[in-house]
């Protein structure tokens, strides 16, 4: 299977449309992603259909900038292909490449911590 990811923020045009959403969760994220300009994420997609993202917020604490992993979603039937791990370190590389912080705290999801 051929997967695309695709970068989100509020000041990127892409072309998203409702019916491309697999999940209520994946198109609330994307609409937080779109209102707040201290959020990004990347979009995973399988033919043309958004299976997933992981959602980036930025934020200064004690004057260090962080960017806090709040949200990383796989729909259930791509679950164990390790997609997840392929979602996060591209998100994780990105945030590297735009250089505006270099800390990354990981927020605990669904109750469990996503990394170790």
């Amino acid at each position: 299977m051929k997967y695309k990811y695709i970068y989100v923020s509020s000041r990127t045009k892409e072309k998203v449309f409702k019916k491309q959403f697999s999940h209520h969760e994946i198109l609330f994220s994307y609409s937080n992603m779109k209102k707040n300009k201290n959020r990004w994420g990347i979009l995973l997609l399988n033919n043309n259909k958004i299976i997933g993202n992981s959602s980036i917020m930025c934020e200064e604490e004690e004057g260090i900038k962080y960017a806090l992993l709040v949200w990383v979603f796989i729909g259930e039937q791509f679950r164990n292909k390790k997609l997840c791990y392929e979602l996060v370190k591209r998100t994780i590389i990105k945030n590297e490449s735009k250089k505006k912080n270099n800390l990354i705290k990981v927020v605990i999801a669904g109750g469990e911590p996503i990394l170790k």
